[in-house]
């Protein structure tokens, strides 16, 4: 997961990466993967259990996420225990996750 998250944030160094295993192993295919640099990279140990749930890690690293816990906040005694699909469909819009 760790070389994966590395990939993905540094795509002129995943690039090269993937170009040389391509040519390595004689499979064309891999150095034409396309590599997203528009995507907010997302990677949490969870064996450390610094978060109580998945989605309170969306709202600390995601660059949206404060608004997004704001508004779940923001619906006072409606709020459901779970933050709504739309908002997490919202979040991703405005900045790919992975």
């Amino acid at each position: 997961m760790a070389a994966l998250y590395h990939l993905c944030t540094d795509t002129a160094t995943g690039n090269a990466w993937l170009t040389e295993w391509s040519d390595r192993l004689g499979n064309p295919q891999i150095g034409a993967l396309k590599l997203r640099a528009d995507a907010c990279m997302i990677a949490e140990s969870l064996h450390l259990q610094r978060y109580k749930y998945l989605w309170d890690i969306l709202f600390t690293q995601h660059p949206r996420g404060q608004w997004y816990e704001r508004q779940m906040a923001g619906y006072g005694e409606k709020k459901t225990d779970i933050p709504a699909t739309i908002s997490w469909w919202r979040c991703s819009q405005k900045s790919p996750r992975s």
